[in-house]
């Protein structure tokens, strides 16, 4: 079981304490053993930490204020660490997040835990001005969430519903386009349909088998900058390159001893040696099979460009992939026929929508419900 599901489990589940009291066990020995893991167990020992005296006229002495940023994808146990945080210490805490955007419930994201901020003395600042997207884009982005919203747009809509997808229709688009489906299959099978007429790259994170290779997942998110840096260090582009400075706070926070010189990256150092080094300053525990399939899967090119900065635009990604992210033309594929229309999914669609600069394009199949939902959104 990975760190997120049990995170999830224990979450959702709070009657339920024995998968989580059994990993809580296994994480203190692992502590015990000079093994530090970044999970629930961290928050409840870091929360028992900042109640010291010791601790208090530390922190108050350093720090006046921190920044979370997409507060709305917390967990029940980041949320419990911040509140004892501030109960005890001087800090100013700002959460900056849209509960619309939480689509990580399925690893433990509690949205409602930062829409009840308000009530524990924090005061709200709402942003209404959208400087990405078309003004028809983010009503309907709106819209999902209140029906009865004014609209307040007085060009055509740049938001309509399409019934199919074929390669003339895609080579009309202007300037750059992403296609997002709800699954990695309908990605990949999407991307195998039009690759050779349509000039676009599926992109997709590492997703190496959870029961052999736990060690990448519980490390997964410094892997990966290491990853971009490694693959971006000196990106033919100058403007994709990915600098020390960038990495370096990263870096840190493993290690506050290294050095820029311990991860040059010269001509003759491959994937492997720079991982394996980087991983043994940093203190990572991670196997050299874990390595060795990381270096394997990068060889096939919708992993590869899910970390190496290219010129191409037209990229064809999940949903939750594409977190963060913007072009000029959105393509939003839903075609889960058990998809029901909650909050998940309203969230879903709204983080898909508002990807969009200039126009969407909604395909709906296989779910009369989510297509008539689409039908009266757009009326």
């Amino acid at each position: 079981m990975t760190t997120n599901e049990v995170v999830r489990y224990y979450d959702l589940y709070k009657n339920h304490h024995n998968i989580g009291n059994k990993y809580y066990t296994e994480w203190l020995q692992k502590l015990k053993n000079n093994e530090y893991e970044v999970s629930f167990p961290s928050y409840f020992f870091a929360s028992y930490i900042v109640k010291t005296d010791i601790f208090k006229n530390w922190f108050n002495n350093k720090y006046t204020t921190i920044y979370i940023d997409e507060a709305q994808d917390l967990n029940y146990f980041q949320h419990y660490f911040f509140d004892t945080l501030k109960i005890n210490t001087n800090i100013n805490i700002v959460m900056v997040g849209d509960a619309n955007q939480s689509i990580y419930q399925f690893r433990g994201a509690r949205p409602e835990l930062f829409k009840k901020l308000i009530q524990k003395g924090y005061t709200e600042y709402k942003i209404n001005v959208s400087v990405r997207c078309h003004p028809s884009i983010i009503y309907y982005a709106n819209k999902i969430f209140d029906n009865f919203l004014e609209r307040k747009f007085d060009t055509e809509s740049h938001v309509q519903v399409i019934n199919n997808i074929d390669k003339d229709f895609l080579n009309t688009l202007p300037n750059n386009t992403f296609i997002l489906t709800e699954s990695n299959k309908t990605a990949q099978e999407m991307y195998e349909l039009y690759k050779d007429d349509f000039d676009i790259i599926y992109t997709k994170k590492l997703d190496l088998d959870n029961k052999m290779y736990n060690d990448y997942y519980a490390n997964s998110d410094i892997l990966d900058e290491l990853l971009k840096y490694y693959l971006n260090y000196d990106n033919i582009l100058d403007k994709y390159k990915y600098p020390f400075e960038k990495i370096e706070p990263i870096l840190l926070n493993c290690n506050s001893k290294i050095k820029q010189r311990d991860f040059q990256i010269s001509t003759n150092i491959n994937l492997t040696d720079f991982l394996v080094n980087s991983c043994n300053i940093l203190g990572i525990d991670i196997s050299k099979n874990t390595i060795q399939e990381i270096k394997i899967k990068l060889e096939d090119e919708k992993y590869k460009y899910n970390y190496y900065v290219v010129e191409k635009q037209n990229r064809i990604m999940t949903i939750h992939s594409s977190k963060g992210l913007e072009n000029d033309n959105v393509i939003i594929v839903l075609d889960n026929k058990y998809n029901k229309i909650n909050d998940e999914f309203k969230n879903k669609l709204f983080v898909a929508i508002t990807r969009a600069k200039d126009n969407v394009y909604i395909l709906s199949k296989d779910n009369e419900d989510i297509s008539r939902f689409i039908t009266n959104l757009l009326q």
